[in-house]
């Protein structure tokens, strides 16, 4: 079979080739009801799923809050997994670059990942870099329309931080680190901390 074209046909007939139908799906799209409900799940897990998002620039401290929280949630018996978004990149997101076009294709792609999880019943917990208020509100709009807790926390590290990250890099840029210019859109929906208590 190797070398052999590869070739996919849609219900209604239409074959296309290279591997994939076309993105609408030749109209033949439709979300797929499985036979465990989600409030069978949720029943079963005894908790809710939800989502908290960690944002904020490269270096200060989403990841290790993120698992700091994980570890917590585990102690206390409840389920969760980290999505960070360094891992992601490493396979989901390999094909996607630093330009603003493909931080917003990430962060959709991470979003539809931490919707999906969650509503297994787990709390997922998402750690990226993500500058864009309307990629955030994106995120969170998905999680509303499947009703499901979304708690969105910057990480707000000061700039001494940020100066003492540059001198470690010998004043080299990191990959993947917005600019200032990207960084401008302020985190105003950002729940805070106080917030995890009261949703997990």
């Amino acid at each position: 079979m190797g070398g052999a074209d590869t070739f996919f046909t849609s219900a209604d007939g239409l074959t296309t080739e290279g591997g994939s139908l076309p993105k609408d799906g030749g109209g033949n799209l439709t979300w797929t009801q499985t036979q465990v409900t989600r409030a069978e799940r949720w029943r079963v897990m005894k908790q809710q799923g939800a989502v908290v998002w960690f944002t904020g620039l490269s270096g200060s401290g989403k990841s290790t809050l993120a698992n700091g929280l994980d570890a917590r949630l585990h102690e206390l018996g409840r389920f969760s997994f980290v999505l960070d978004g360094d891992n992601l990149r490493h396979g989901l997101c390999k094909d996607l670059s630093f330009s603003d076009a493909d931080r917003t294709e990430n962060i959709r792609r991470a979003g539809e990942v931490c919707c999906l999880m969650a509503e297994t019943g787990l709390i997922i917990i998402g750690a990226l870099i993500s500058p864009f208020e309307a990629d955030r509100v994106q995120i969170r709009a998905a999680c509303a329309d499947r009703d499901i807790s979304f708690i969105e926390v910057y990480v707000n590290a000061s700039l001494q931080v940020y100066a003492d990250l540059f001198r470690t890099t010998k004043g080299q840029a990191l990959p993947g680190m917005p600019d200032r210019k990207s960084d401008a859109e302020t985190m105003e929906r950002a729940e805070g901390t106080s917030a995890l208590t009261e949703h997990l």
